[in-house]
């Protein structure tokens, strides 16, 4: 019978216990949701200060205080950036060697005539990525790959493996892609001479810069870039 009352008062304080455990575990559960909420908000907060500070805008607390309309804060923010990007694009372009065939001057208030031309057919399509590419360095020849592979040991050209390939190479001088810098070439030998220009008289890096971005010869000759590009 004893045994049965202490079995019977264990029971009973079981039953008393287990509403205050519970009650604890919600408590504690939302105190770590609560936390982790905070967390996040102050995450962001420090997020927006960032890029407030980065493109030289004003203080969080003064936008609170100047409300703007959405479209004046949209075309804001869109001028800002487009101007932090442009005069860093512009300020580390002689840093880089692949970015030297790349004109700027035309930056500071466009995009660049080569993003503006119409392309008419697949063939036109097709170029462009890579004319971008080769144009920022970041066309992937065998001369970098093995600089970023380290199991790539030779650096000559995969196509006609007689030279280092490199970008001179992949654009004036290997033999495989003849019959297609032909053609190119063609395209643009014929609007050089239209600007009284010899292509076959040009330097190795002049030659490099017409076949990349015409955008300087244009603005010499006083004339649209995109007509050239």
């Amino acid at each position: 019978m004893i045994a049965n009352l202490r079995k019977s008062a264990k029971s009973q304080d079981e039953v008393l216990k287990k509403p205050a455990w519970g009650k604890f575990h919600c408590h504690n559960a939302l105190y770590r949701k609560t936390m982790d909420l905070h967390s996040s908000i102050l995450y962001g907060l420090e997020l927006i200060k960032h890029m407030l500070r980065k493109y030289d805008l004003q203080e969080a607390s003064w936008y609170l205080n100047n409300p703007v309309k959405k479209t004046v804060w949209t075309s804001t923010i869109k001028k800002t950036i487009y101007n932090h990007w442009n005069r860093s694009i512009v300020q580390l372009q002689p840093l880089y060697k692949g970015l030297s065939f790349l004109t700027t001057e035309n930056l500071r208030r466009n995009i660049h005539p080569l993003l503006k031309i119409n392309c008419h057919s697949t063939i036109d399509t097709a170029r462009l990525p890579v004319k971008l590419k080769l144009l920022t360095g970041s066309y992937i020849l065998q001369s970098k790959r093995i600089r970023m592979n380290k199991d790539e040991t030779d650096p000559k050209c995969l196509l006609c493996a007689k030279e280092e390939e490199n970008i001179e190479h992949f654009i004036l001088k290997c033999e495989s892609l003849r019959i297609v810098r032909n053609a190119i070439l063609h395209e643009i030998t014929t609007t050089l001479n239209a600007m009284v220009i010899q292509f076959d008289e040009l330097s190795t890096n002049e030659k490099l810069q017409h076949v990349l971005d015409l955008t300087p010869v244009a603005k010499a000759k006083k004339l649209s870039p995109v007509s050239v590009v």
